[in-house]
């Protein structure tokens, strides 16, 4: 009779075991920059290329999501302690950032929030959604069409994005994607996260871009005693 109490009890506590296979993750760490990720294990690493040192999709390329990490040197803001980070993040990647360095990269954009302050792992940083048109095959140098309509960082009614007949600026060739991204200098890098997906797939994606920013990590860079690593010299 005891042998059967102990069969049950072991039973019934894995019955209580969440099934792993449902939150199979998998943790990306890059050495060279600083920073891991983690995201679905059915998502899959593609190419990279230009500042881009991460590139992840879901398998099948679903709905056109994808997300990157772009990383590039970025010394400007080492001399200042860890205390005016917030202030410095905000103050130098501001909203002209976006508008000059981002934003320029995507034809018909329309900004729909941007906020400051925001968070990337341990880093202030500031964030940006957006929308715009995007190609759905790759244009040669005489099909590169001339900016049209920019706007600059002015907010927009989400209700305006809610069907694809209703997104501006589509055409037959053409499709609207949406994306969140946020940037923030850390230490001697300039990083900025970026998640997109088809405009009218964005909020079914958004969950898991959400869980997928929430996991990074970068690798610490600021002391919270004012004397750094160092000893504690001012005693002397």
């Amino acid at each position: 009779m005891s042998r059967k109490i102990l069969a049950l009890a072991i039973a019934s506590f894995l019955m209580m075991i969440p099934n792993a296979s449902n939150a199979d993750v998998f943790i990306y760490h890059n050495p060279d920059y600083d920073f891991s990720v983690m995201f679905p294990d059915d998502w899959r690493q593609m190419n990279v290329t230009d500042q881009d040192r991460l590139r992840i999709h879901p398998m099948h390329g679903d709905d056109s999501a994808e997300c990157y990490m772009r990383v590039v040197e970025d010394g400007r803001l080492l001399i200042y302690p860890e205390k005016y980070m917030q202030t410095a993040n905000a103050l130098f990647l501001d909203d002209t950032f976006w508008k000059s360095e981002v934003l320029p990269d995507h034809m018909n954009y329309k900004v729909m929030s941007f906020y400051a302050p925001a968070g990337l792992g341990p880093a202030y940083a500031t964030s940006l959604q957006w929308v715009w048109r995007a190609y759905t095959h790759q244009l040669s140098d005489n099909e590169m069409p001339e900016p049209e309509n920019p706007v600059g960082l002015m907010p927009i009614v989400r209700d305006s994005f809610d069907t694809p007949d209703q997104v501006q600026y589509r055409t037959p060739d053409t499709k609207v994607m949406q994306a969140m991204s946020t940037a923030a200098i850390y230490g001697p890098y300039r990083y900025r996260f970026t998640c997109q997906a088809e405009v009218e797939h964005f909020e079914k994606w958004q969950p898991q871009f959400s869980d997928i920013f929430q996991s990074i990590k970068l690798q610490s860079k600021y002391s919270l005693w004012p004397t750094g690593y160092y000893r504690n010299f001012l005693e002397d």
